[in-house]
Order: C-alpha cells, then structure tokens, then sequence
C-alpha cells in the first residue's frame, strides 16, 4: 500500500483520484479479489492543468488553484461517503512541471497528501483498472490516451503471467498538449495537418518486442468516439467497456467531428465541452496507433488509472 493511502474504517469502500493533465477524477467504488465490485461514484471536474506547459515548462497559476477547487471538491465527496481508503495521484502534468510541488504543497496545506507517480506506474495502474472490465488480456495492448503522456501496456502470451513480465512504456505525447502546441481552437485546416503530421511521425518511431493480438484504448478520446458510435446521449459506462470499434467508424466519426466548427460541436451526442478541440488530436493518435500496429478493430474501457488507483488503495 502506498504510503499516501489514507486508511479511514473498514466499511469497504475504496476511493481513488487521479489529478490528470486535462481533468481530475474521483472514482469511489467496492472492491473484491482486486477487481471492483461495485462503481458507487464515478464524477470528474475538468482542469486542463497541462495548459501551457510544453512551452514554459510551468503549471500557470490559475490552473493550479483550479486543480486545487477541484481536488477539494472531489475529496470532500469522498469523506461524506466515508470510505475505507482513499488514494490520490497526480500524473504527467504534476511530474513534469519545474512547478509541480507548488500544487502539492497547496494540497497539503488543505490536509490532502498527493502522490505523484512515475510514467510506468501510471501503465501498471491502468491495467489494473482495465483488469476489471475486460478479460482475457493475454498479449494485448493496452493504450491511455491522456492529456499529457500516453501510456502503453503489453501483456505477456500467457493468461498466467508475473506483472514483472508486463512492458509498461509511457510517452510524452498527449491531447492538451498537442492542443496547445498546434492551437487546435483555432479550427484552421493548416493547423490540423500539422498536428496530423506530427502525431504520425510520432506513433511511427514507438514499437514493442512481441506483436500483440488484442488492442485496447481506455481514456476519454475512446469512450468519446465509442459514445458518438452507440449514439448514447447519457454517459453509460457499461455500455462502454468492452465495446468493439472499427477502424472506418472511427475515422467516419473523426471526419464528421473535424468537418463540424469547434463553436457547433457540443451538439453532437457524446462529445463533452471540454473536449471539443482535444477530440481532434485524440482522434489522430488513436487511429495512428491502430494503423501502426495493423489493427482493424479496438476495444474500449471506460475503467482506467482512477480505477486502478482505488483498487490498489484497498489492497
């Protein structure tokens, strides 16, 4: 158990936070035999921490008291549940900002410990949470798309495998910051190529040992896409994990949403008003990563890191 694992009772609830480069999210579920059980809570608050930071290096300040809003916010939800344990990470915007113990220190002052962690137990976090919802993970390829880094997870061929057999890779390549670096808002098509060309140059240059059979994309650009494709007009996250996309619904998707104004988007079903500029650059290294690795089809988990944080809090 980590040493910011805040234990409470014994009521057996597990909470985790994830403070991300785009949003933060509190997950607050029941857990058993290291899977949930139950999703009791499941609430996000959006940040865009990351905002600015691949050109100063810096979290601006206003994006950290927004952060801290939101931690407390998600925190205090947690207490009045009152649950067992509650963990709380901070990912590639915290770990990567010269700044970064600025946010942790505010945190502190409010009583809240934050544990940043590395890249690769990012990875290891998100399979746990995957490991809930979809099974038979031998030799797949598990990718998070997130705001600041993209994490990948190659599993072993075997279904028995050690977790010091699982290749865990994180990458400096994410939706916020992409956003930010080819101001995707501005909805210009030179723009988007640019981006394009790069997220492809990119994907192309990362590689794994052992060609895996099975993808899978957790994260919010691939329950995006998968919410537009079911046509769901409220959030369901069991409708979500484990559902199959093909490659030509989801360049179908993207082409539609890149075709629609950024001011026009949030009427389409689906899309978030968060991510109504992130959605491009989350389409891109989606579709490149399925071309790279020679897939036709992915399947999606809405469980992620914030899943795997609160399992982990409970062990």
């Amino acid at each position: 158990m980590s040493t910011n694992t805040i234990k409470r009772n014994n009521i057996g609830l597990s909470a985790g936070i994830d403070i991300g480069s785009n949003a933060t999210r509190l997950v607050i579920a029941s857990i058993s035999n290291s899977k949930i059980d139950k999703l009791i809570i499941n609430e996000k608050r959006s940040t865009r921490l990351a905002t600015g930071i691949h050109k100063s290096g810096k979290l601006t300040d206003q994006h950290i008291d927004i952060a801290i809003t939101s931690l407390k916010e998600l925190y205090d939800i947690a207490i009045t549940q009152n649950v067992s344990n509650i963990r709380i990470v901070a990912t590639s915007a915290v770990r990567e900002a010269s700044n970064g113990h600025i946010l942790i220190e505010k945190a502190k002052d409010i009583g809240i410990d934050i544990e940043v962690i590395s890249g690769e137990e990012e990875a290891n976090l998100t399979l746990l949470g995957v490991k809930s919802v979809i099974e038979n993970l031998s030799s797949a390829l598990i990718f998070d798309i997130g705001g600041g880094s993209t994490e990948f997870i190659l599993t072993p061929k075997s279904d028995d495998y050690n977790d010091d057999e699982i290749v865990c890779k994180s990458y400096k390549i994410g939706v916020v910051k992409l956003a930010d670096m080819f101001n995707i808002q501005s909805d210009r098509d030179e723009d988007v190529l640019a981006c394009q060309k790069y997220v492809d140059e990119y994907i192309s240059n990362i590689s794994f040992e052992n060609n895996p059979k099975m993808l899978v994309a957790t994260a919010g650009t691939a329950t995006t896409i998968a919410q537009i494709a079911l046509n769901l007009k409220h959030y369901n996250s069991d409708q979500l994990n484990g559902y199959v996309l093909n490659i030509k619904k989801i360049e179908e998707i993207y082409l539609k949403i890149l075709s629609t104004p950024i001011d026009k988007r949030e009427l389409l079903i689906g899309i978030e008003n968060d991510r109504l500029d992130l959605i491009i650059p989350g389409s891109m290294l989606l579709i490149a990563i399925m071309k790279k690795f020679n897939f036709n089809e992915v399947t999606v988990s809405d469980y992620a890191l914030r899943h795997g944080v609160a399992i982990s809090a409970y062990k």
